[in-house]
């Protein structure tokens, strides 16, 4: 799949029925931890309690570079929950995810049982399975999501569609397994068949029905042996849990139905696990960088668009703070010509002509230019690109909330007003605070729905216009004064003001 290629925006239907819907979830309880902050390797964890206690299910993706696998994850990443618990790991390996790779030092579905004689010395992928296997050990179910090549078959039908091949299907490393956590009887086959059959009742397309595949991994003749190492295996043998690996096919080249397949099949194992969730429908939309907010011999950030060019002299230190884009996870941003990848918060001295990614996952979402003053421009990395220009950049205060009025940039201080008038266009781009680094859950305009599905309070990326807002959520109580929150949670960050009779 191409870097810079995404999936149009589209509507990711969750065909099971999840559970009836709740006005008040606010017993629902979600915590964000992150693993070797700042590191290539970051990680992000994402614990969610239900109002209701029950099951606990751990959803893991992006172990290797199959996006069908993480773009779901990262789906759950924000469920609220009436009953049960959720622990997600939308990128277990964001290295291999950006550099489009099944492993970078090694395969990590294969080293959750202890093979440290095979390297001598200390590899990342030790420390995040690590993680991992704390998780699973906190949890009573995992569900291990994967793209896998080809199309599973009970039989051979051909030779992209035998038994030896991995996608469309449900696997297990046997049936059934008395589990050393609890002494019961785990009737993983029974279980996996069920979420095969209700899944299928809404396959249309026939060839891509799902299968249940026993591995019999530890059989002497499995012909897949190599799962021993595998967290499924791990999960079941050493944790006593029910695990199973979801695999949606290669083959199959829309990410937006590979995405709907494993939704379904995640959906259809929190019912049976009688874990109830609020969720609502959830949008895939191509990356798009809004702005990235760099720092040039430590002044204050300035904000540049996809395309535009940081002018500096050779020796200049530069410091990216922020990239702003239509996602909140998955966002990595990446110096070129420099060895690390995750480059955010770093400081660089720029001897030479180079440009910064912002990729989501392994998407590229924008590029910003650096050029020197004085430079060939046969060296130029900004060559070849239409309509790169320089710009004079966005002046940012510490605290602010970037909008675009009418398609320009501007900045909001908290507690300041923004005048429009009847045909101004207003979009919510960002809230920064470079003190105190917070960042908002939510940016809610008060008296404008953005989503008229579920209005969720998030208003970031619509185009607003006064004849939109609604005239009693007004502060004035007149339609004249409206105002916009910046949320963590139940944080207020900071509050803005826009006054309509601009």
């Amino acid at each position: 799949m191409n870097r810079s290629s995404f999936c149009a925006a589209t509507l990711i239907l969750l065909v099971v029925v999840l559970a009836s819907f709740s006005t008040n979830a606010a017993q629902s309880k979600s915590q964000h931890v992150v693993h070797f902050e700042n590191t290539d390797h970051e990680l992000h964890v994402y614990e969610i309690k239900g109002e209701q206690p029950g099951k606990t299910m751990l959803i893991i993706g992006g172990m290797h570079n199959e996006p069908g696998g993480y773009v779901t994850a990262d789906l759950f990443a924000d469920t609220r929950l009436k009953k049960g618990n959720l622990i997600v790991v939308p990128r277990a390996n964001m290295p291999a995810i950006v550099n489009n790779k099944r492993g970078i030092n090694n395969d990590m579905n294969r080293t959750f049982i202890d093979k440290s004689a095979q390297h001598h010395q200390h590899i990342y992928e030790d420390d995040i399975v690590s993680i991992l296997k704390s998780l699973i050990a906190k949890s009573d179910v995992l569900l291990n999501l994967h793209d896998g090549y080809g199309f599973y078959r009970p039989e051979w039908e051909s030779e992209l569609a035998n038994p030896k091949r991995w996608g469309q299907a449900i696997i297990t490393d046997r049936s059934q397994f008395k589990s050393n956590k609890n002494q019961k009887m785990l009737m993983l086959g029974q279980r996996a068949q069920s979420v095969v059959d209700k899944v299928n009742l809404l396959v249309k397309n026939q060839d891509h029905r799902f299968h249940y595949k026993n591995t019999r991994t530890k059989d002497q003749d499995s012909i897949h042996k190599e799962q021993r190492q595998s967290a499924t295996f791990y999960a079941l043998y050493e944790q006593g849990i029910e695990s199973y690996g979801v695999e949606t096919s290669k083959n199959i080249r829309s990410l937006d139905l590979k995405v709907t397949y494993q939704t379904m099949i995640v959906n259809a194992f929190l019912d049976e696990f009688g874990i109830v969730v609020e969720r609502h429908n959830l949008q895939l939309a191509k990356p798009k960088l809004d702005y990235l907010l760099v720092s040039v011999n430590n002044e204050r950030p300035v904000a540049y668009k996809d395309g535009e060019v940081i002018l500096v002299e050779a020796g200049d230190t530069l410091r990216i703070d922020e990239a702003l884009t239509n996602y909140e996870r998955g966002v990595m941003v990446d110096l070129e010509q420099n060895s690390s990848l995750n480059d955010i918060g770093k400081t660089f001295s720029v001897t030479q002509p180079t440009a910064i990614r912002v990729l989501k996952d392994q998407y590229l979402a924008g590029r910003v230019i650096v050029q020197t003053a004085v430079q060939d421009n046969a060296q130029s990395p900004s060559q070849g690109m239409a309509q790169t220009s320089v710009k004079t950049p966005v002046q940012l205060d510490v605290a602010h909330l970037v909008v675009e009025l009418n398609g320009l940039a501007k900045t909001i201080k908290p507690g300041e007003t923004l005048s429009i008038n009847d045909t101004d266009t207003l979009k919510l781009i960002g809230y920064q605070d470079n003190q105190h680094q917070r960042r908002p859950s939510q940016i809610n305009f008060i008296g404008f729905v953005g989503n008229r599905h579920l209005n969720d309070g998030e208003d970031r990326g619509y185009l607003i216009t006064k004849n939109q807002l609604i005239k009693r959520f007004s502060v004035d109580g007149a339609g004249k004064v409206y105002r916009i929150k910046a949320e963590q949670g139940q944080q207020l960050l900071a509050q803005f003001y826009v006054n309509t009779d601009g």
